[in-house]
């Protein structure tokens, strides 16, 4: 009997829950900048790579631009986290995504000179690992504290769903824009979706 009763809440319950998460102070914004930014990361990162091939016909090159996005987690994404406990998050993740933008125009700025060169996107590509590394974990727990105790759970799944659908989306209008639109174009676009999602948060 009590089972029957519980089968017949739950489905009630669980989405005013997942409402309750998006009308959590902070939470909307906090979550949109967040899909922006790795969005553009896995957009750049396939534009960085189709450059560099084009550019060079190097496998070898384009592991190598690649490889600088992931160098800064795989070196420092432990010790982020307890920076981003320690220091006033907001300030990180602004920042970041300030950083992110200024890089990504300079690349686009680059390209529209047409003097890009593959050690350009290199320095890029190690900013953004950089952002990430930093950005991520202070943004999360920001996501946790503004959804809070009841919901931190559920807001941090959110999160991170919407994070590996960015992987789907980011590659899928990342061909579609460098093919059509070009390089520049591309980076400009990811350069205002960094200042766009700055300017959510501050």
């Amino acid at each position: 009997m009590l089972a029957n009763m519980e089968n017949d809440v739950n489905p009630v319950k669980r989405p005013t829950l997942e409402l309750g998460v998006m009308r959590a102070k902070g939470f909307v914004p906090l979550w949109t900048a967040g899909a922006d930014s790795t969005s553009m990361m896995w957009l750049e990162m396939l534009a960085a790579a189709l450059f560099t091939f084009r550019a060079t016909h190097s496998s070898v090159d384009v592991a190598v631009v690649s490889a600088c996005r992931s160098v800064p987690l795989l070196l420092s994404g432990a010790v982020m986290g307890v920076v981003a406990d320690a220091l006033d998050r907001r300030k990180i993740v602004l920042f970041g995504l300030l950083l992110a933008g200024a890089s990504s125009g300079s690349v686009a700025v680059l390209s529209i000179l047409e003097v890009l060169s593959t050690w350009h996107l290199c320095v890029a590509a190690l900013v953004s690992g950089v952002v990430y590394a930093t950005e991520m974990p202070a943004r999360r727990r920001m996501i946790a504290e503004a959804a809070g105790a009841a919901m931190a759970s559920r807001a941090v799944a959110i999160d991170s769903m919407t994070s590996y659908a960015t992987r789907c989306v980011g590659p899928v209008f990342g061909g579609w824009i460098y093919g059509t639109l070009g390089v520049s174009t591309l980076y400009l676009l990811s350069a205002a979706a960094s200042f766009c999602a700055a300017a959510f948060i501050a």
